[in-house]
């Protein structure tokens, strides 16, 4: 940009000329020197003479500055995937969403991410670890259903890790979750608003024999929420209205089977993700039961495997303001590596659709 303005220094000169040497010759500021050598606007003609005479006659030499070559730091993005993942296409564009968003906030921020995608029959004590190690990273997201021994592993071979969508009692580390309790809770009180007592609720896979108990920490949270929300209107909890399921639409389908089967009174399902919500509806299809009038359903993430037939009444999962708080925890990390471990909740936000209605009156 500035070959132009560049003069060789007279062979005899001993000091270096200065921008304010050449302002003081041209009877001009500093600043206005840098504007007509930077060919900015705003400068008339016969002031920007006065400029390039005195650059030609003090034999003024600017160069441009070296850019700054500023170290880029390095993150890692880790998927934790279920094995057999058929049916889960929405939960997949659930994590792709998350990693866009990542991605997109991070590389404003100057931090390059590295993905891997970790198989769970992989991820265990042993391999976790050992399956990043390739990696010289110091810092990374832990995202999906991870075992507990998965984070734990990692953090062991140093990393400091920051869990999105998971984690799990005794976790004394980073943690970026949307309000899964919360958002649980909103939906149930909203069917229970439209006069609906008897709601059922598919969770994902549970830990042992106890309806509801989840061994996925989003679903589990969002178990409780459903709980709280009964016992809070004084409805009665019945855990023969409880099913799990691994969180496929077939798995869903199949619970929903289950509940029919019981000939036990439900109007209402309160389904632990869209895909479980989409299996719950093919169900209720299936069997004769119109959804809403006999039926309502809703959902969680905002984020179906397939356009259902009906819009689906679900909560929304802010997946780019997950990404931007899980980088802002990352930065607040680079910056300050002892800074203390945090977990930040995002609100969902519940969107009524075509998939409930009021109790029906029998």
């Amino acid at each position: 940009m500035y070959d132009q303005f560049a003069v060789l220094m007279n062979r005899g000169r001993k000091m270096t000329v200065t921008i304010r040497d050449v302002a003081a010759h041209a009877g001009v500021s500093s600043g206005t020197v840098s504007r007509v050598l930077n060919q900015e606007p705003g400068v008339n003609e016969r002031l920007r003479g006065s400029v390039f005479d005195a650059v030609r006659q003090l034999g003024y030499v600017q160069r441009a500055a070296k850019p700054r070559l500023e170290p880029i730091s390095e993150v890692g993005f880790f998927l934790v995937v279920l094995e057999g993942s058929e049916g889960r296409q929405g939960v997949a564009q659930f994590w792709a969403d998350i990693l866009f968003a990542v991605e997109s906030h991070a590389r404003k921020a100057g931090i390059r991410v590295v993905f891997r995608r970790l198989l769970d029959m992989e991820v265990d004590s042993a391999s976790a670890a050992d399956q990043i190690s390739d990696l010289n990273l110091s810092s990374a997201f832990l995202v999906g259903p991870a075992p507990a021994e998965a984070a734990l592993s990692l953090r062991r071979s140093g990393l400091r890790v920051i869990l999105i969508d998971n984690a799990f009692p005794g976790w004394e580390g980073d943690a970026v979750l949307s309000d899964n309790f919360g958002g649980s809770y909103l939906v149930t009180q909203h069917l229970i608003s439209l006069g609906h007592q008897n709601i059922a609720f598919i969770g994902g896979p549970r830990i042992d024999v106890i309806p509801g108990t989840n061994s996925v920490y989003s679903m589990a949270w969002r178990a409780m929420g459903y709980r709280e929300a009964l016992v809070a209107n004084r409805l009665p909890l019945q855990p023969q209205l409880i099913e799990n399921c691994n969180l496929t639409v077939k798995g869903a389908s199949e619970a929903v089977r289950r509940l029919l089967d019981t000939k036990l009174p439900f109007t209402a399902i309160v389904a632990s993700n869209d895909s479980t919500a989409v299996g719950a509806m093919q169900a209720l299809e299936a069997a004769g039961v119109e959804v809403p009038a006999s039926v309502s359903v809703v959902g969680f993430d905002d984020h179906p495997p397939a356009t259902p037939h009906l819009p689906l009444t679900t909560l929304v999962v802010d997946t780019n303001a997950m990404g931007q708080v899980a980088v802002h925890v990352l930065k607040q990390i680079l910056a300050e590596p002892s800074f203390p471990h945090q977990t930040a909740t995002v609100p969902v936000k519940l969107r009524i659709r075509e998939t409930t209605a009021p109790a029906p009156r029998h």
